[in-house]
């Protein structure tokens, strides 16, 4: 069966060995090349390493010449190999055919092929065209030539093409360095030819019977040349190579990539920029990627591995952290194998600068991508004052959850690329493996990766960062950014305005809602309470705002209050959104943690003010006149009465009261007759004279004292608001040595004369100027002046007069109050005030709220 197999082969490798030979140069064969196996099979580890060459050109015809035929190689590595080829000895006839280009596997028992290196391509067996013949061939005047920058080091391998079964030899002799055996192939047993002449100069296998393996042989140093005889019993082959040093090249990467898009270059290729093979990681897989490998018959010769992003990545190198490690099949190289060793960005190629035959070299770079982590915390805001103090630590409950999105054009986009819970004792949280560029970190209440709006657990308010979002830079490695930190308050916010409800800039007085531009009022106190408990207590700023806390245990109702200011009073409030109700001077409501109550609102009005008091002297059917000022500290009506009061009783005494319209104190013929209510606004003055007959016929010492009443009705006010206030004028019936006095007030503070009223703010000084007239024609004895501090004023000061009048010779101030509180005052004074002569007194009062 063997022999009809053998006679088989040899008719068919000669049809084909007949075309070559049509198809050849006479002389010359056609540039050809040398590749490794594929396939490992049984061979050694480094088969990549051996390079067999192809003989697909070879035509016996001029290999039997003397000239032989001529051979050239194009390796891959750019090196050109070029030998003659010259059949020496042939047993056969003319007719016949020494040799017949042949692929792997040659025959179907043969180990080269069929359990070892398999898949080398093309023809690279000489094989015998006549069964039973004897060959011998040399290889001679080998020349190799490195590219540029490299220096030959070579070996030639050889090995059995076929098998070598009982009966048949096979031979090497060299003129290189002595023979190694460098492989030994098992073909499905134990089997193998007898080999001598190892560390020889010839190397010699002898047939057994059965199914045998293979040797490969190896000589290095260079050789020139390079015999082999073949004595076949039915066929055999010789395959022959040069052992050379491969380079392979991989990336991969750990974990995931930068960005999603990215892909890397891996290359092999000469210290002149010219690329050899290039490989390219694909897809989302991280590892596993085809090594571009060139294989190298001149080992000196510089390699450089290389690596670069691919087109369409968007991240660089300098997104990622490089090594590469390079390992050799070779253990007994002495080449130096880079062992993570940090590539740098701006290049990313490590160079060999020389390789020694033999080297099987994988390099493999590892991509890591740079990413950074975003920290930050969480922590309870106990003083609620938005900055972290102190020992403010975590919430101290679970449900708080850190997400983090990418942003786009500006805006959170989702859904969220992670989410974290927050430690609940610490508050910390950490967002990590974040590449390049701005995200926003969202605070929420749950770790939904499609839910990216900013939500706290029930019961909590944000405070410092209050909306939950922060947007933050991320650049790439070190340094991370600032931690990103949130303050949280467990209970409820109430905040609202204390102001002067007066209707000022086209608001609407007494309503109890600031509207217009009606002015907040400054240093009020409000007090939250829980029946006599205080829960939260503060003083309205500057422009009246305010803003109290409520802890969450605290669910009961609760009522908060404003201190009326002096002499105001309150004339309505707003519960905003509390859903509470207000009942003056209270709004009562039941918070909830997690609520921020806004708008609640308390109006205050200014007082009212309704000066001076009057008293005069007057003959027995005579008209006194009395000048008064009321003005309104809000928008309101004032109806103004008078009533009587005669001594003795029965007495008829008549008054009229007259609108001043020109405030001059005196009544004029124009000004009418107040008889009905008058609609006034904050600030507004109503000047008034009342005009007193004095009856005829009344005794010496009758009077009678007018009361005016003010009775002010505010605007808008619910429930209905109101004041009332007084003023009297006392007319004495006297003879006609009878005194008058009047009386006028002054701002000091401001400047300006005096008048029977003036504007004035809390905290102005006023100056009160009494004058006593003797209108009589006899001279006036144990003269008195008597006063009193008005309605929400303190005293300050007051002298006796510098100078007096004619017959007036001293003045004792019999009765003054403390400076800063308020009541009566006397002054006394000895001698007489002749007739048609004054005396002037002074005191001085301010302001009070």
């Amino acid at each position: 069966m063997m022999r009809l197999l053998a006679l088989w082969r040899r008719f068919l490798f000669a049809c084909v060995a007949g075309w070559l030979l049509a198809a050849a140069v006479p002389g010359t064969a056609l540039a050809a090349s040398c590749a490794p196996a594929t396939t490992q099979g049984t061979a050694p580890a480094d088969f990549r390493t051996y390079c067999w060459l192809d003989f697909s050109t070879y035509v016996d015809t001029t290999a039997r010449t003397t000239a032989g035929q001529t051979f050239s190689f194009g390796l891959p590595d750019g090196t050109n190999v070029s030998m003659n080829l010259r059949v020496t000895t042939f047993s056969g006839t003319n007719a016949n055919t020494a040799l017949i280009p042949t692929a792997v596997p040659s025959w179907t028992g043969s180990a080269f092929g069929n359990v070892a290196f398999n898949g080398i391509p093309n023809k690279p067996i000489l094989y015998t065209g006549t069964d039973g013949s004897t060959v011998t061939f040399t290889i001679r005047n080998i020349t190799v030539t490195p590219p540029t920058g490299g220096s030959a080091n070579y070996s030639i391998i050889v090995g059995d093409g076929e098998s070598t079964n009982a009966g048949e030899t096979l031979s090497f002799t060299t003129n290189g360095g002595n023979w190694s055996q460098v492989a030994q192939i098992a073909n499905g047993g134990t089997t193998y030819p007898t080999v001598s002449g190892l560390n020889s100069k010839t190397v010699s296998e002898t047939g057994v019977a059965g199914t045998v393996g293979s040797y490969v042989f190896r000589t290095d140093t260079n050789p020139t040349q390079v015999t082999a005889t073949m004595k076949a019993s039915g066929l055999q082959g010789v395959i022959v190579g040069l052992r050379y040093a491969s380079i392979s090249a991989v990336s991969q990467i750990t974990n995931q990539r930068y960005n999603a898009a990215d892909q890397f270059v891996y290359s092999l290729g000469t210290t002149t920029g010219t690329k050899l093979a290039t490989g390219t990681t694909t897809g989302t897989a991280t590892s596993g990627f085809a090594a571009a490998t060139v294989p190298t018959v001149a080992a000196s010769y510089p390699f450089v591995v290389s690596q670069a992003m691919a087109p369409g990545s968007v991240g660089t190198l300098a997104n990622y952290t490089t090594t590469l490690t390079c390992t050799n099949s070779n253990s007994g190289s002495a080449t130096t194998m880079p062992t993570n060793l940090a590539i740098s960005s701006s290049s990313g190629s490590y160079t060999f600068n020389s390789l020694a035959y033999g080297d099987a070299v994988l390099c493999t770079f590892t991509n890591t991508p740079i990413f950074n982590t975003i920290t930050g915390t969480v922590y309870s805001d106990a003083n609620h004052n938005g900055a972290q103090d102190g020992a403010e630590a975590g919430p101290g409950v679970t449900g708080f959850y850190a997400k983090v999105a990418q942003v786009s054009g500006g805006a959170c986009t989702n859904p969220a690329l992670n989410a974290v819970a927050v430690d609940a004792t610490t508050g910390a949280y950490t967002l990590p493996n974040l590449p390049q560029g701005t995200y926003c970190v969202i605070l929420d209440n749950n770790s939904t990766l499609t839910d990216i709006t900013p939500t706290l657990p029930t019961g909590w308010l944000g405070m410092q960062n209050a909306s939950g979002l922060l947007q933050v830079n991320v650049a790439a490695g070190s340094p991370a950014p600032p931690p990103q930190v949130f303050g949280v308050y467990n209970g409820s916010k109430l905040t609202g305005t204390v102001f002067a409800d007066t209707g000022v800039g086209s608001g609407n007085a007494n309503n109890g809602t600031k509207d217009g531009t009606e002015p907040g009022l400054a240093s009020v106190t409000v007090t939250l309470a829980n029946g006599a408990t205080t829960v939260a207590t503060t003083s309205t700023a500057g422009d009246g705002s305010f803003t109290l806390w409520v802890p969450s245990t605290i669910t009961a109702a609760l009522t908060l209050t404003p201190t009326v200011l002096t002499n105001y009073q309150n004339s309505g409030g707003n519960v905003g959104t509390t859903g509470g109700s207000y009942a003056r001077p209270k709004l009562t409501y039941t918070p909830v943690a997690g609520s921020s109550y806004t708008g609640v609102a308390f109006g205050m009005v200014p007082p009212e003010s309704f000066a001076p008091n009057g008293a005069q002297t007057a003959q027995p059917g005579t008209v006194v006149f009395y000048a008064h000022t009321f003005q309104a500290g809000s928008g309101g009506q004032a109806t103004f009465t008078v009533t009587n009061a005669p001594s003795p009783a029965g007495t008829v005494w008549s008054t009229v009261l007259y609108q001043d319209a020109n405030c001059s104190g005196a009544l004029e013929s124009t000004e009418i007759v107040v008889t009905s209510a008058i609609t006034m606004t904050a600030g507004q003055q109503v000047c008034l004279v009342l005009k007193q007959f004095v009856p005829s016929g009344i005794a010496y010492g009758a009077l009678n004292t007018a009361t005016i009443t003010a009775n002010f009705v505010y605007t808008g006010s619910s429930p209905a608001l109101t004041s009332v206030l007084t003023v009297t004028d006392t007319t004495t019936g006297g003879e006609p040595s009878a005194l008058s006095l009047k009386k006028m007030v002054s701002n000091v503070t401001r400047g300006g004369s005096g008048s029977t009223s003036v504007s004035a703010s809390p905290g102005e000084v006023l100056q009160y100027t009494l004058t006593a007239q003797n209108l009589s024609a006899y001279p006036v004895s144990t003269l008195v002046i008597n006063d009193a501090t008005p309605a929400f004023t303190t005293f300050v000061s007051t002298v006796c007069p510098g100078a007096f009048p004619s017959g007036i010779t001293g003045c004792t101030i019999a009765t003054q109050p403390a400076a800063g509180n308020a009541g009566s005052l006397q002054w006394t004074f000895t001698g007489t005030l002749n007739p048609g002569l004054s005396l002037v007194v002074t005191y001085n009062v301010k302001l009070t709220e």
